[in-house]
């Protein structure tokens, strides 16, 4: 698996507690569209008179087919479907016992698939592989397993997690040239449903889910390269912690879905841990199966069933955050019952594969769509002819980084002034005459898919056309070098226009938003390390272009700024230092000794004894 280029949980377990419950399988998802998918729905049964399709575990290669291992139950077979330019097959696996259950699969960097599942005819865990026909290997001792899940890491290294019947404990394998094992004991009556995923790193991230007396509930463990970490998402009585997902973004800072009756997510912000309901679901009905991917952008793309028990149906559903909600849909409802899982992974179109659970023979189907690319032509540009003395004519950088697709990889970029392509690169230079210039950008995917375009106006100047001006809007452009004894302002900061996630207002403490490159938002948790600064009130310079109010805010960058404070770490007198609190976007005092651990907002120049107030504070460099 190519982790620079696709974050996804590899692997996702069945749980055997919920075996009367239809269901489904594996993913690959992706970004936000404007409106519902139209997905292709295609049945790969070999025979109707085959019940086969459990516990598909779906990948995509580098030539974008899509490949699928699962069980097939009338002979309990491993089973393998692939497709290629000519159509698709299915061939099987491994059929000596009764084998295939719980299996999850990854792809390595020559798309050889490796496969990890349960063989109940020796007790084992084992796995295979094909690279030209099928091995079979044992990957542990002889132990009663319940889930597992496998990844591949940057060296083509497999890593196993799985959970067993026999024990509470969470096991990890992994091979170094030799299989090297791990099992960590844990004090509850039972764990189950292990998701695993590498990060850029190569190191492990598994969430699973524990049975803690009448208490169910979510854990995560991870190791940073020295020690592993375990810690607790969510626990309650009932419907907590339901087949949890986990993937991990650039940043290697994870996410994890899960069903609590409701569709959850849990995020690190790398310092704390947060959740959200993503889809309220009520009686009868209760979130099964999440699977979770996270695309180009870091955003979290989840595929889930709603089961409503009641009337005997469960729903596959799909939803996805554009950068500020959420946007659920609905594939296929179905009726029966079978019990399986869920895995997601992204990449050259969207493709779900899953187990129908028909009256007679369940069928293993997928769903396809392909997401078109987005175009991201950058901001309007006004530009001074300053080249060849003013000749008019002039090098302009264009900037279409931003553009990405949401399920594959961009193939070609074409920028055209009106039918006329000027450029076919991601940020080319472009030379322009004087006069307005109206640029449109369109990006092609990895499925020939073109983008809506996405269109800039450059308006190039001469130098002596216009020195000094004054929009309609009160902007003021000077297109030679600005000279002044001093510059004054009824303010004391520096801001800068900034992208933002959710709303802020002035005063706010805002931080990096870790699932978007770029973007910032209200800091949500005490001492945190990504603290990048405060909404300026009324700054006394802006820079940068601003955007729409409710996508954008003032950022300030150095000076006296008016700031948002509570009375957490107690009260505040001027000289204090000021970090992060637990109050969305406010700051409170930093009374640790030593060295601050946290990015520092700034220093108080008030005091502030209540228990929130709004102060003075003069910005640190963070």
């Amino acid at each position: 698996m190519d982790s620079s280029r696709f974050h996804s949980s590899s692997g996702a377990p069945q749980s055997r507690s919920l075996v009367h419950l239809a269901c489904i399988a594996s993913l690959l998802v992706v970004l936000s569209l404007p409106v519902a998918a139209t997905w292709s729905v295609v049945s790969i049964n070999t025979s109707s008179s085959i019940n086969e399709g459990m516990h598909p575990s779906a990948a995509v290669d580098s030539s974008g087919y899509l490949r699928v291992a699962f069980l097939r139950t009338s002979s309990y077979d491993l089973m393998y479907y692939y497709r290629t330019w000519a159509g698709g097959l299915v061939e099987t696996a491994v059929s000596a016992g009764n084998v295939g259950q719980y299996c999850s699969m990854a792809l390595n960097s020559s798309d050889v698939p490796y496969v990890s599942y349960f063989n109940d005819s020796t007790n084992a865990l084992d796995y295979a592989w094909r690279n030209g026909s099928w091995d079979n290997a044992v990957a542990t001792i002889s132990v009663q397993v319940n889930s597992t899940s496998l990844d591949l890491d940057s060296s083509d290294r497999l890593h196993i997690s799985y959970t067993a019947t026999s024990d509470s404990n969470l096991h990890y394998k992994w091979n170094s040239g030799t299989w090297q094992s791990l099992t960590f004991s844990t004090t509850f009556n039972y764990v189950s449903e292990c998701s695993l995923a590498l990060d850029t790193a190569d190191h492990p991230h598994v969430a699973y889910q524990f049975g803690d007396g009448t208490d169910v509930g979510v854990r995560y463990s991870h190791h940073d390269g020295s020690s592993w970490s375990h810690e607790i998402i969510e626990q309650a009585t009932a419907f907590c912690g339901n087949d949890p997902s986990v993937a991990v973004g650039s940043s290697d800072l994870p996410q994890i879905t899960y069903g609590s009756q409701d569709l959850k997510r849990a995020w690190y912000d790398g310092s704390d841990w947060h959740t959200e309901v993503v889809d309220d679901v009520s009686n009868p009905n209760f979130c099964l199966f999440t699977s979770l991917a996270l695309d180009g952008m870091d955003r979290p793309h989840i595929a889930y069933i709603v089961y409503n028990a009641t009337l005997d149906l469960s729903s596959l559903k799909y939803t996805w955050y554009d950068g500020s909600s959420w946007h659920p849909e609905t594939i296929e409802t179905m009726a029966g019952q079978a019990p399986c899982s869920m895995s997601l992974v992204l990449g050259g179109s969207s493709y779900i594969a899953y187990y129908d659970p028909n009256l007679n023979n369940g069928k293993l189907k997928y769903a396809s769509y392909n997401h078109p690319p987005i175009a991201d032509a950058g901001p309007d540009l006004y530009v001074v002819d300053t080249a060849a003395a003013g000749w008019g004519t002039e090098p302009v950088d264009l900037d279409g980084t931003g553009s990405y697709d949401p399920d594959g990889s961009l193939t070609a970029y074409s920028w055209k002034e009106g039918a006329t392509e000027i450029a076919t690169a991601a940020n080319p230079t472009v030379n322009l005459t004087l006069g307005t210039h109206d640029i449109d950008l369109v990006v092609t995917d990895d499925n020939s898919t073109d983008s809506p375009s996405d269109g800039i106006v450059v308006e190039l100047v001469s130098p002596t056309a216009a020195v000094f001006r004054v929009d309609a809007e009160g902007r003021v452009f000077n297109d030679a070098t600005f000279y002044a004894a001093s510059f004054a302002s009824g303010s004391a900061d520096i801001a800068e226009w900034v992208a933002i996630s959710g709303g802020t207002s002035s005063g706010d403490v805002l931080e990096l938003d870790p699932l978007q490159r770029g973007v910032y938002r209200r800091s949500r948790s005490a001492c945190s390390a990504l603290v990048a600064g405060v909404v300026s009130t009324a700054p006394g310079l802006a820079l940068g272009a601003s955007g729409p109010r409710d996508s954008q805010a003032l950022l300030a960058l150095t000076g006296i700024v008016p700031v948002k404070v509570t009375g957490e770490g107690g009260p505040i007198m001027p000289g204090d230092l000021l970090v992060s609190s637990s109050v969305p976007g406010h700051a409170m005092r930093w009374s640790g000794p030593g060295p601050c651990p946290c990015a520092l907002v700034g220093k108080a120049l008030q005091p502030m004894t209540d228990e929130r107030g709004v102060i003075l504070v003069l910005l640190t460099a963070h």
